[in-house]
């Protein structure tokens, strides 16, 4: 039986993202979708189990981390990354972060006003037999906006994003997203984006932004919370 998880300490310390932390999250990545596809058999998949857990215990010595604030060269690296990869204090984030086994696996390039990002949705993100469940097809949508929205040198939060599902999005087929700047008002950015896939026009959405100050984005929750309430 696996033992609970520790909850996360008040301890402000962590390290930074290395490639060795972004090698492993690949790896486990890769695992998660290889048993998942995999027909094997109750043999292979408690010897498999038994590795992880030793993986696992071998992770449990060390203490929890936090987040790191997030510097003024890592917002500015995150509005230039290119098709270059880049380590920085969001590198372990949910979804698109190369350092965190749950995202997932894409490549973004920056031109002609436009965020174009490659991905190729692994089986463990399979919905309906052959088709990508349309939350992670959000939930990318959401990360590579903000990519897009990152390019005003401003960092913001989602306020909405609407997604519009065109047409079944396959998984194992290569899916081009392009995501684009449109109308500001204030503090309000308007981003928008489709995804493609042979040619066809699958998905399309859009997103409101509110744009905040670049101190405040890097604030802990925790912290705002304990201070005036506000998220």
């Amino acid at each position: 039986m696996t033992p609970p998880r520790p909850r996360r300490t008040d301890d402000r310390s962590r390290g930074p993202v290395t490639p060795a932390r972004a090698d492993l999250a690949h790896a486990i990545r890769e695992l998660s979708h290889r048993m998942v596809a995999a027909d094997a058999d109750d043999a292979a998949l408690v010897a498999a189990t038994t590795l992880v857990e030793q993986a696992q215990a071998a992770l449990d010595e060390f203490p929890l981390r936090r987040r790191p604030l997030l510097s003024e060269a890592d917002q500015a690296r995150m509005s230039d990354a290119g098709s270059e990869l880049t380590l920085h204090a969001m590198s372990d984030r949910a979804v698109g972060g190369v350092s965190n086994p749950m995202a997932v696996d894409f490549e973004m390039t920056w031109g002609d006003g436009a965020v174009i990002t490659e991905v190729e949705f692994g089986p463990a993100f399979e919905g309906a037999p052959g088709r990508l469940h349309g939350g992670v097809l959000a939930g990318v949508f959401d990360d590579v906006l903000g990519a897009a929205m990152a390019q005003e040198r401003e960092p913001g939060f989602t306020g909405r994003l609407t997604v519009h599902y065109l047409a079944p999005v396959p998984v194992e087929r290569p899916i081009t997203i392009r995501t684009w700047v449109g109308e500001r008002q204030g503090r309000k950015l308007f981003v928008h984006g489709e995804a493609t896939h042979d040619g066809t026009v699958v998905a399309r959405a859009d997103a409101l932004f509110i744009l905040v100050d670049a101190a405040r984005f890097r604030t802990h929750v925790l912290d705002l919370v304990e201070g005036d309430g506000a998220s």
